[in-house]
């Protein structure tokens, strides 16, 4: 058990002896102000991220009582689209009323954490994407493709960071966080992808997606205002919910089983 669990005791370990130094690299050059900032966005992070991960394990065991990958997959595919929506959406709206919602939470003074927010949440967003798109292959014991992933991304994170962090500060560290998440998914979602039944109604969430992690990248590299986020989140959330139409309802039926 110790030595099948090494890919995942030993990613997260590694990522901490990355990631805490550039922290560290990120206040010695920007201020604890900024880490400030970044706190407030883990706050909203973990709350944003706090409903996939309590769906992982009971998806796990349900993909475990399967022996087929295709079938595994075939189970994995309505579950995937519900919360890729949910979160998507979830994101939208934020982008759409965060200036409000930080000055609620955390009182005036905290404009400076919009941006930081808005992509730890779509770094939350890809991450939980990947820890969905993963379970199959961790259902068929491939824990070393895991690892392989999670330990290569730490290290061009490592990299990438130690070379921009001092130049960009906190925009840096937060793009690199992006990053660390970014290669796994994309390395998990290529065997998965071959697989799904129907991978056409995942294309209005991918290109919606894709769409706003465009804006929010632009925003940290000081291309586009902040003011760009609220026709994103109008616009993105209207059509996000016509092109899903089949799967708001499949949601809210699961909601409310008794009542529709």
């Amino acid at each position: 058990m110790l030595k099948r669990g090494l890919p995942f005791y030993g990613a997260n370990l590694l990522a901490s002896l990355i990631f805490y130094p550039l922290l560290l690299q990120v206040a010695r050059g920007s201020g604890l102000v900024e880490v400030g900032y970044l706190r407030v966005g883990q706050i909203l992070q973990q709350l944003f991220a706090f409903l996939p991960a309590t769906l992982v394990p009971v998806l796990f065991l349900q993909l475990r009582m399967e022996l087929a990958f295709q079938v595994q997959v075939k189970r994995l595919e309505i579950p995937l689209r519900l919360i890729w929506l949910l979160l998507l959406q979830v994101l939208l709206v934020y982008c759409l009323c965060d200036q409000w919602l930080l000055g609620i939470l955390f009182g005036a003074g905290f404009e400076a954490a919009l941006l930081p927010t808005r992509l730890l949440l779509l770094t939350a967003l890809f991450e939980c994407l990947a820890q969905l798109i993963v379970q199959p292959l961790l259902a068929q014991g491939k824990t070393r493709l895991y690892g392989f992933w999670q330990n290569g991304s730490a290290l061009v994170a490592a990299l990438v960071g130690w070379l921009w962090i001092p130049n960009a500060g906190l925009a840096a560290y937060l793009l690199v966080r992006l990053l660390y998440v970014l290669l796994p998914l994309l390395g998990f979602i290529w065997p998965v992808l071959r697989h799904l039944q129907f991978p056409e109604k995942m294309l209005p969430l991918a290109f919606l997606s894709l769409a706003t992690c465009f804006v929010l990248l632009a925003q940290a590299l000081s291309l586009l205002s902040l003011s760009w986020s609220m026709p994103l989140a109008l616009f993105g959330s209207m059509l996000l919910l016509l092109l899903q139409w089949s799967d708001v309802k499949v949601f809210a039926q699961w909601l409310m089983p008794d009542h529709l």
